[in-house]
């Protein structure tokens, strides 16, 4: 769904993103390609969510929630933490786009701090 809107929603400046419990790499990947990285932050509330086992699974422009195959023998087919699905998916898109250190740094620290700043900021004012 964010295919269609990103290119609008760049353009908004009042609006932050954060990724908790986004288990899709393709959403991630278009965040972090067409929208300004600052805006974009490390999002783990997803404490129902992350505790539980499993994964978000997209298509088309839907998606569900999956547990994983129990009866596979082929390998151990224990589901991990969403919590962990989301950072490998944040970890593969950081490669592909070839983010640099300190951004990686500003999504999961640097960017929550500018925000809540921000925010700070305007309510003084």
């Amino acid at each position: 769904m964010l295919e269609e809107s990103i290119r609008r929603l760049k353009d908004m400046s009042n609006l932050w993103y954060d990724t908790s419990a986004v288990n899709d790499m393709y959403s991630h990947y278009l965040l972090m390609k067409h929208e300004d990285r600052k805006r974009v932050m490390f999002g783990s509330d997803n404490v129902e969510a992350g505790c539980v086992r499993g994964k978000y699974v997209t298509y088309g422009k839907a998606w569900q929630y999956f547990e994983g195959f129990p009866d596979l023998t082929h390998c151990d087919p224990s589901a991990t933490f969403f919590i962990y699905e989301q950072l490998r998916q944040e970890r593969q898109v950081a490669e592909i786009l070839g983010l640099s250190r300190a951004e990686i740094e500003d999504h999961f620290s640097g960017n929550a701090i500018c925000f809540i700043n921000q925010v700070r900021s305007t309510q003084t004012s």
